[in-house]
């Protein structure tokens, strides 16, 4: 077993919030070796662009909120680092173990998916034009199908919500096409 000597855990995320902002968050947790931490945050701040020089800023800030001299004994406290970027802080933080993020991770498996298959993307994309700001296509939707859900509105932005979508379409593809087919293809060019 690995004896984790006194130091902490430090997570940081970037995302864009719902206006269209980034933003960086930063967690901070005790490491322990018989339980997880409890996370922390400490500091969030908007961002102009997301890249490795913001993100590695927007860490030291964080750093100095808890420790505002920064010596070479609080950077070696730096133990675990849970982030995309882990590269770029292993040079300042060299006793640092670097873990992936796996949201991060998956996000990306995401888009690879939906680059590789263009035609799944592209039912996804029609179908969701189809319904949205249609309130007589979703009542006929739920009236021919009471208990299935509408078809998902995928945002890109939202990790996972293409991959949920195109399960939804794995499973209800023909019921979909069912729907669609009884739809007057004058009323939107996306009905094809």
């Amino acid at each position: 077993m690995i004896k984790i000597s006194k130091g902490f855990q430090f997570s940081q995320h970037k995302a864009t919030d719902s206006c269209g902002r980034y933003m960086a968050n930063v967690i901070v947790g005790k490491l322990s070796p018989s339980e997880p931490g409890k996370g922390h945050l400490i500091l969030c701040r908007e961002l102009d662009v997301t890249n490795h020089g913001t993100i590695a800023r927007t860490a030291q800030a964080a750093l100095r909120l808890l420790w505002p001299t920064f010596s070479d004994e609080e950077v070696n406290k730096v133990l675990a680092l849970v982030t995309d970027a882990g590269k770029t802080f292993k040079l300042l933080y060299p006793k640092m173990l670097h873990v992936t993020c796996l949201a991060h991770a998956m996000h990306r498996v995401a888009e690879e998916l939906r680059k590789k298959s263009p035609s799944v993307n592209s039912v996804i994309s029609s179908v969701k034009k189809i319904f949205v700001k249609a309130p007589s296509r979703v009542r006929a939707f739920k009236t021919m199908h009471p208990e299935l859900p509408l078809p998902p509105e995928p945002i890109l932005t939202r990790w996972g919500t293409w991959i949920l979508a195109a399960l939804y379409y794995a499973e209800y593809h023909r019921t979909i096409e069912e729907v669609i087919n009884t739809f007057d293809e004058a009323d939107s060019k996306y009905i094809a």
